[in-house]
C-alpha cells in the first residue's frame, strides 16, 4: 500500500512542478498549489493553496473565482492520476459556497475524492477547507472528460 501512495505522491508532485513550464503565467501556475496528502486506495488527495492579496474580493475575503478554480484544478489533477491520460477538460462543475475564507488564513486546502471513472468521463467530489477551524467553505462536484494518451 505504501508503495502505491508513494507512486501517487511522486506523480502528483511532478505534475505540480510542471505548471511553470506547461502552463506559464496561467491561473493554475499563479495559485502555486502543493500536495498536502494523498491516499491511492481511498482515491483521495488534498492540495494546499497559499493565499495572495490579488486573490481577494471586494469585501476582503478569498474571491469565489479562486475557490472555484482551485477546486477545478484539484479535481482534474486527481482524475488525471487515475485515468493516466491527458489533462481532463471540465465537462461540468457545480460549486456551493458555504462561508467566506478570511485572507488572514494564509492558505486553504482542497480535499478531493474520485467518485467514478469510466471510459469517457469521471467524477470527483471536493471540499474547500478553512485550515484554522476545519470548516468547509465550499463543496463541489465535477465531471471531466477522459482523454487517453494514444
Amino acid at each position: 500500500m505504501e508503495n502505491k501512495n508513494e507512486a501517487m505522491r511522486a506523480y502528483i508532485e511532478e505534475d505540480l512542478k510542471s505548471f511553470p513550464e506547461i502552463m506559464p503565467e496561467t491561473l493554475n501556475d499563479w495559485m502555486h498549489p502543493t500536495l498536502e496528502s494523498c491516499d491511492e486506495a481511498a482515491h483521495t488527495m488534498v492540495l494546499r493553496f497559499p493565499m495572495s492579496s490579488w486573490e481577494r474580493n471586494g469585501i476582503g475575503t478569498l474571491h469565489g473565482g479562486i475557490m472555484f478554480s482551485s477546486m477545478d484544478l484539484s479535481m482534474s489533477m486527481l482524475l488525471r492520476y487515475y485515468s493516466q491520460g491527458l489533462i481532463p477538460p471540465t465537462v461540468s462543475l457545480t460549486v456551493n459556497f458555504l462561508r467566506p475564507v478570511s485572507m488572514k488564513e494564509g492558505y486553504f486546502l482542497v480535499s478531493c475524492k474520485q467518485t467514478s471513472l469510466g471510459k469517457k468521463n469521471g467524477t470527483v467530489y471536493a471540499e474547500l477547507l478553512i485550515p484554522s477551524n476545519g470548516k468547509i467553505a465550499a463543496t463541489g462536484i465535477g465531471t471531466f472528460a477522459i482523454i487517453r494518451n494514444e
